[in-house]
């Protein structure tokens, strides 16, 4: 009998030692992260360079307008060199914009209300959209 006890607080003992070392390498893991993310957020953070957006702005037709004529032109100013799309109720356009940025395009109209969406596309690949309605009527007003 008395060997038997001598073999199980062997066992134990080994058993401790093991769970033991466990538990001082998982704390010294866990200093070890922490200083590294000390030493992470004590450096100085790089700012972001500031952003040129793109810009589109349309000055030819006003939003909501209403027109008698069946061709309506098209202005407005973008990013300089830009790609334009300008998706009518019947048709689609594709231009580029000037040195300056500067567009003009013709298109025509539906009867009735007509949503416009004029979309630029830069060098770098973004985007800027806008939407106008034109209303046509031959109406007298």
């Amino acid at each position: 009998m008395r060997k038997e006890l001598v073999i199980v607080i062997v066992i134990g003992i080994l058993i401790g030692s093991i769970v033991a070392y466990g538990i001082y390498t998982a704390q010294t893991a866990i200093k070890q992260y922490q200083l590294q993310k000390i030493s992470v957020e004590d450096q100085p953070k790089a700012e972001p360079s500031p952003q040129i957006t793109h810009t589109l702005t349309i000055t030819e037709p006003t939003n909501e307008s209403i027109s008698d004529q069946e061709e309506i032109t098209v202005v407005g100013k973008t990013t300089p060199n830009a790609v334009i799309t300008i998706i009518a109720e019947e048709n689609e356009y594709l231009l580029t914009a000037d040195g300056e940025g500067n567009f003009t395009a013709e298109i025509s109209l539906v009867g009735g209300a007509n949503e416009i969406t004029i979309t630029a596309f830069d060098n770098d690949g973004n985007r800027a959209e806008q939407l106008i309605t034109v209303v046509y009527s031959t109406a007298e007003l």
